[in-house]
């Protein structure tokens, strides 16, 4: 059997964004490689093609450079595998029309659910909040969720000077930057700089560093570049006092689940796959529900609604120790180990 997962895969490379879509192909796919499952990776943002070695060392995998996915149809074509696996609704509808069509196997996404039909695909949903809306529509699906590496994401002993609200996340439209800065600042007025927030994010929508000085807030707001790699990103979870993701659209929100791992409690919007993970972590938040064109949704949260949440937890040792070990506890649930071997039974049925 071959199998085609149509991924970004930056393999023996760091990532440059870990704790996202491509540390969830390769923690999967690497695991699969080891148990003899022959997976052929088409890597749109690879710039040749090439091999890779799995972290064990077991098996070399081959990364196919598809460029935009403008070639990923000769790979197919090339390598005729028995299945395709994909995250994008437009390669899989795309690849419905090609000749002795394999099966796809198609991962959903939040903001694709409204196109999506019944038929043609083999569905996956990441988290039960997915398959709950898939079955609204009609449309079967296999939940597998996603993992975190324990070895990898851990609670250290580290020396803290203050108290940290951390938050680490892509700087995407609907992440929610403003109303977050916002929320902090009506805390940094009640308790006059007796927490700080730190943001790890990249260079994209938000000018996060504007909004913190047209806020007032600059001497008290740190920000940090996105880590290179996992490691790092365990670093930076276990300077946070409180883990915070009240970004508006959510389909995974692995930084919740290995931020979790190192027993922070969480403060998220009270939706789907984050009320899914921390619920009993920490605090949700209240959230409505706003139109965004063409035709997407997020979830957005009132700053009033979110700067009290964060004094709740500043202001109760007592609630943030308990949040922790409950955090520490429901993330054992989640492991890459898990969820290799569900997709190793799908697609092997």
């Amino acid at each position: 059997m071959t199998i085609v997962w149509c991924a970004e895969f930056l393999g023996d490379y760091k990532f440059l964004y870990p704790s996202s879509r491509g540390t969830s192909a390769y923690n999967i796919i690497s695991r699969l490689l080891d148990w003899k499952i022959n997976i052929a990776v088409a890597d749109p943002h690879s710039g040749c093609h090439r091999s890779f070695i799995t972290p064990s060392g077991k098996a070399v995998g081959r990364v196919y450079a598809t460029y935009q996915n403008r070639d990923l149809s000769d790979v197919v074509s090339r390598l005729k595998p028995d299945k395709v696996v994909t995250d994008e609704l437009p390669i899989a509808t795309a690849l419905l029309t090609t000749p002795n069509c394999p099966e796809i196997i198609l991962i959903a996404r939040d903001h694709e659910l409204p196109k999506m039909e019944a038929e043609g695909f083999t569905v996956v949903a990441v988290s039960m909040a997915m398959q709950y809306a898939l079955n609204d529509r009609g449309i079967q699906s296999t939940y597998i969720p996603l993992g975190v590496d324990f070895e990898l994401f851990k609670k250290i002993q580290r020396q803290k000077k203050g108290f940290i609200f951390g938050c680490a996340c892509r700087n995407k439209g609907e992440k929610n930057f403003y109303r977050l800065m916002e929320a902090y600042r009506q805390v940094n007025e009640n308790f006059k700089d007796a927490a700080a927030l730190a943001i790890h994010t990249d260079d994209g929508v938000w000018d996060v560093r504007r909004i913190a000085k047209q806020l007032g807030i600059q001497n008290n707001v740190f920000f940090g570049n996105w880590p290179a790699d996992q490691e790092a990103m365990n670093r930076v979870y276990n300077t946070f006092d409180v883990n915070i993701n009240v970004g508006g659209k959510e389909w995974s929100a692995l930084s919740v689940l290995e931020s979790m791992a190192c027993g922070i409690p969480q403060i998220v919007g009270d939706y789907g796959v984050l009320r899914e993970y921390a619920e009993g972590c920490g605090v949700l938040v209240p959230v409505k529900t706003e139109r965004i064109p063409p035709g997407g949704e997020v979830h957005v949260s009132d700053p009033d609604e979110i700067s009290r949440a964060m004094e709740k937890l500043w202001m109760n040792e007592a609630e943030r120790l308990k949040a922790g070990e409950a955090a520490l506890k429901k993330v054992k649930a989640y492991s890459w180990e898990k969820t290799a071997k569900q997709w190793y039974n799908l697609l092997l049925s």
